[in-house]
């Protein structure tokens, strides 16, 4: 479906973050934080890791590159997910060296982040 020309194409095998962790006995209590930068296929991770997301507080610092999250298919689900997770706020790690820069955004506005990197990406702090 999303196979761009000139890629080489190979098969994977994907497992749910929640399965890999449990698979391979993970306390999911001792994680002390998440770095995610999967290209553009964030909110696949997190549609796949409800008990881990929903269920602990680990802070997660995730790359937001909404033209691949929108090519993947995988914007909507991030952004369902982040409410169904109980983020409220964000920091964009790209904006710390401006005024305000640590200062958390709304969840809200996660959208208006999606048109501001619409050609670019940043690094982002969820909050919960």
């Amino acid at each position: 479906g999303n196979y761009i020309e000139g890629w080489k194409k190979e098969e994977i095998k994907m497992l749910r973050l929640d399965d890999w962790l449990s698979k391979n006995e993970i306390d999911m209590k001792k994680i002390s934080y998440i770095w995610m930068d999967v290209q553009g296929h964030e909110g696949f991770v997190l549609d796949g890791a409800p008990m881990l997301f929903g269920d602990y507080n680990i802070p997660v610092i995730m790359e937001f590159w909404p033209k691949e999250l929108q090519r993947s298919g995988a914007l909507p689900v991030l952004l369902q997910r982040l409410k169904d997770y109980h983020y409220t706020g964000f920091i964009c790690m790209n904006d710390l060296d401006k005024i305000d820069g640590d200062k958390p955004r709304d969840m809200t506005q996660i959208e208006d982040m999606s048109k501001k990197y619409a050609d670019s990406f940043c690094d982002i702090f969820l909050i919960k």
